[in-house]
């Protein structure tokens, strides 16, 4: 099964709180999700004195899970990902809204997916990294099956531009701008994949910067799973 991706909605958030949604310039209202797909939310947001998302909800008391996070401490800056398992998500999803544990300047992108599997978070295919310099980049793991859906988001303090990443098969988002004070912005990209092979996302940021990247893979409906117990050396 191939996915589709229903919903691909920018939100920012230009002043400092404690949550990031509705009425605080977070994410916009969106049309409501269907049943069996999957949300998802990646939000970059100031990690200065080790902040970290709380809590992420929405009008219908989903359950949300965390795929992946990164807060380096050091470049005050932390990323992550969340999502709904499809198998128990609730439709009519319009609003979500993000609590973080300290005061933060936040800006994000929301998902809907369809053609994701149940169960879909595939814990050993993503990965983290972070650094200040003008080459961000990250490589996830080794894919539990060759057709998976991967997010992988960039995000990064600087005024200047990034250059997208055209080299590894991505979608790229336009980079999401937070005019905030100590602005976090961040720049998302997706694909689906063939083969069970690790993937690299890795942009370019026209000035140096402090930055972070983040990536999660999600399993596709129908796809094979490779048991590494069957694997052996020839």
């Amino acid at each position: 099964m191939s996915v589709t991706v229903v919903r691909d909605v920018e939100g920012q958030n230009g002043a400092s709180a404690t949550t990031w949604g509705p009425g605080n310039n977070g994410m916009a209202t969106v049309t409501a999700t269907q049943a069996g797909n999957m949300p998802a939310i990646v939000v970059c947001f100031s990690g200065s004195n080790g902040n970290v998302i709380n809590t992420v909800a929405d009008n219908k008391s989903n359950s949300w899970a965390k795929a992946k996070s990164v807060n380096p401490g050091a470049s005050k800056l932390a990323c992550e990902i969340w999502y709904v398992d499809p198998a128990t998500a609730i439709a009519g999803i319009t609003t979500v809204t993000v609590t973080f544990s300290v005061t933060a300047t936040a800006d994000g992108r929301f998902f809907e997916a369809s053609g994701i599997a149940n169960a879909p978070h595939d814990s050993t295919g993503g990965a983290v990294n972070n650094g200040s310099s003008t080459t961000p980049t990250v490589t996830g793991g080794t894919l539990a099956q060759a057709d998976e859906w991967v997010l992988a988001c960039c995000g990064y303090a600087t005024t200047g531009t990034i250059t997208l990443d055209t080299s590894h098969g991505w979608t790229n988002d336009a980079k999401t701008i937070n005019s905030g004070t100590n602005k976090t912005d961040q720049q998302v990209s997706y694909q689906e994949t063939a083969a069970t092979t690790a993937l690299t996302h890795a942009p370019t940021l026209g000035t140096t910067g402090n930055w972070v990247e983040v990536m999660a893979a999600f399993k596709v409906a129908g796809g094979v799973v490779v048991n590494s117990n069957m694997l052996m050396a020839i």
